[in-house]
């Protein structure tokens, strides 16, 4: 049996499970407002040892926000995540294209997770 926390969060079978987003960055800025989502880069040529901020607004974002996030893609580049900036409502995400000498020849994406500590103002 699930137990919901609310429209947004549950725990199911141990698992717990996020409202959940997708999309696609446009000029390296989207808003997505779920606890978890998806952004699929507008940028498919990131230069070697290039960064790129990416500006995610996000109701559920408060500036204690703990923001795991993870990198996929980017075909012949080694784009990473190096650097999570939360804000109270948006939070930017900065990636690096860490190769030497490869830029990005297709799109990367970028999944994230908000975790907001128990002792900070709910949502």
């Amino acid at each position: 049996m699930a137990k919901i926390f609310n429209r947004s969060v549950a725990i199911a079978e141990g698992t717990l499970k996020l409202k959940y987003l997708a999309g696609t960055d446009s000029s390296q800025a989207i808003t997505q407002n779920a606890p978890a989502g998806k952004i699929i880069s507008s940028t498919v040529n990131l230069a070697a040892k290039t960064t790129e901020d990416i500006l995610v607004t996000n109701r559920y974002c408060r500036d204690t926000s703990i923001i795991l996030a993870t990198v996929a893609g980017g075909g012949a580049g080694d784009v990473v995540v190096c650097r999570v900036t939360p804000s109270n409502g948006s939070f930017v995400i900065t990636t690096l294209n860490a190769d030497p000498s490869n830029a990005c020849n297709a799109a990367y994406i970028v999944r994230y997770v908000i975790v907001n500590p128990a002792n900070e103002p709910g949502i």
